[in-house]
Formats: C-alpha cells, structure tokens, sequence
C-alpha cells in the first residue's frame, strides 16, 4: 500500500557551521574552521542523500535560527522546509520538535546530521517499524548513542532523566520506553563522526573508495 508523503515528516536537526560552535570535539585535532568544513560537509551530504525519498516529507531544524545562507541554500536546492529549532538541551529540543510534528503528522522521526552510512532505505525502514505496531523506532551508533528515533505518538517522559552525551544514551532510552510499556524496534550500526578517530576511519573510507572505483568524495 503506497504511504502518503505528507503522513510522515523526517526532521534532520541542523546547526548553524560556525567555527568554534560545530564538532568542537573534532577542534583539539583539526582546528575550529576545519572543523567547521567537516560539518558543513556533513550537513550537506546528508541532507543530499536523505532527499532522494519520495516517501517522507523533510524538515531542517535549524539553530540558532533559520538565517544562515547554507540553510537557504539547502531549502532550494532540495525537497525540504526550515523551521526553528527550539531551545533547550537535546532532550527537551526532541521532545519540542515531536510534540510540535506530531500534530501535524502521523509519524516522525528525528536524525542528526553526522550519520555517514544514514540513507533514504534506513529511514523507511524506520518509518515501516512504527507503522508495524513499534511505539519507538531506534537506530544506535557504534558509541552508544543513537542517531535517529522516531514515534507515531507523543510520549514526553521518554527523554526524562537520560544521561545525554554518554555511552549510555540508547540503552537508556530503551530501558525507559520498555518502562513505560512501550514497544521498541532497535537497530544497530550507525557511524557519526565526533571524535578525532571517526574522522581518521571516514577519510580512510573515503581515500578507498576513491582508489578502487574513481568515485570522489571529497571530505574536507
């Protein structure tokens, strides 16, 4: 049965690439400007790859605000609307966006914009967990985090109490819904880029790639 697009909203959360304020743990290693160009580049691959589903509606959630030429250029380059991204930690700015989608559609799912391996197929696959009877459809990074979760409802108490920016992030999230009486679907293997050697193994990928198709991926 074909999905109406408009049902289900895909929300990439999005920072402003200003030195000094993207990937500061990338900074030690590369610098804040280089840094800089890592999220860019990051932000632009994704929103790339992601808009090439015809099955989702698309939303950038932009911070500090949606004034930044690349978000322009993003909105009329692809399929995809800016709003504002609330405040707050990354808890309540979730649980914000979720409670503010929700209304208008029937499922969301939220993703970061670091996720090297995230594509179109990961994202459906996610949208099919909540329309197959999942409360909460979760994809897990190799860290410990997760880098996209998705609802049909609104569950607020779902991001109480975890600790953010640990190792513990998704096993928490689980064992919270699972406490709540919800159904989660898990997926593993998501690779962000935060640390000096996630970037070190992404160029590696990148420097293969390059020499065994042609195919060039510049990353900065």
């Amino acid at each position: 049965m074909a999905v109406d697009a408009a049902s289900q909203c895909l929300v990439v959360m999005a920072r402003a690439p200003v030195p000094g304020r993207v990937k500061t743990r990338l900074i030690p290693y590369l610098g804040s400007h280089r840094a800089a160009r890592v999220y860019r580049h990051l932000l632009v691959e994704t929103v790339r790859r992601l808009g090439q589903s015809s099955t989702y509606e698309m939303k950038l959630s932009c911070t500090p605000n949606i004034r930044h030429p690349l978000f322009h250029r993003l909105e009329r380059d692809n399929q995809l609307s800016l709003v504002r991204q609330p405040a707050g930690d990354l808890g309540q700015r979730m649980l914000r966006i979720f409670s503010r989608e929700l209304v208008q559609h029937e499922s969301v799912i939220i993703v970061g914009t670091d996720l090297v391996n995230l594509d179109p197929d990961r994202v459906e696959q996610a949208f099919a967990d909540l329309q197959g009877g999942a409360d909460v459809a979760l994809a897990k990074t190799l860290d410990g985090g997760y880098g996209l979760i998705g609802m049909k409802r609104f569950y607020g108490q779902l991001f109480m109490g975890i600790p953010w920016s640990t190792s513990r992030v998704a096993d928490a999230t689980v064992n919270k819904a699972r406490r709540l009486g919800l159904t989660a679907r898990v997926r593993e293997g998501l690779r962000d880029i935060d640390e000096p050697g996630d970037y070190l193994r992404w160029k590696k990928t990148a420097r293969q790639l390059r020499e065994n198709t042609g195919f060039r991926n510049v990353i900065p």
